[in-house]
């Protein structure tokens, strides 16, 4: 199986790290239940923010729990694994790797790592994937509409997404994965 999986508030606690630093840097606060964290920043300010917490990226963003368990079980399973990222690929190509090091996410598992995608359904489609898991509401609603398998990781702010799964963690994750094959 062609399993497709998201970084950021899927694979991590982004939004918990940033949150609060957008607050106390910029007095924005960002509400817990919207998806979007940098309302009301122009793009000179984001890019601001982004090389000032370049560390935050790395350092303090933390795996959600058993993420690393459950990948590796997969792939150990021969499920080919996908990062399917909106992620711009020159500003955080190196980042991301070494978050992905740091974390004790073996590379190996990994057969694709796929960089600025804004349009998931059309990598989705092209590398044929069986499931993405994904937690932007955006994203969910157009894989859901293109029919596209979806694993719902479950947030205060997609509540009302669209998915054909939904899962709180990521042993959830793999017991609709093992039920699903």
């Amino acid at each position: 199986m062609k399993i497709g999986i998201d970084i950021d508030g899927t694979m991590n606690n982004l939004d918990e790290v940033l949150k609060p630093l957008l607050e106390q840097q910029y007095g924005i606060k960002p509400q817990y239940d919207k998806y979007e964290l940098f309302t009301g920043m122009t793009k000179e300010q984001i890019e601001e923010f982004e090389i000032n917490n370049k560390r935050a990226f790395v350092y303090d963003v933390k795996p959600l729990d058993d993420v690393q368990d459950v990948i590796h079980r997969l792939s150990n399973k021969r499920h080919v694994i996908f990062i399917i990222t909106a992620r711009n690929f020159n500003k955080y190509y190196k980042t991301t790797l070494e978050w992905l090091s740091l974390n004790n996410f073996f590379i190996d598992d990994f057969h694709y790592l796929s960089f600025d995608n804004h349009d998931k359904v059309k990598t989705c489609i092209k590398e044929k994937i069986d499931i993405m898991i994904e937690d932007c509401p955006m994203h969910l609603h157009d894989l859901y509409l293109n029919k596209i398998k979806t694993i719902k990781m479950n947030h205060p702010y997609n509540t009302d997404s669209l998915s054909t799964y939904e899962a709180n963690n990521w042993k959830e994750i793999y017991e609709i994965i093992e039920r699903v094959i």
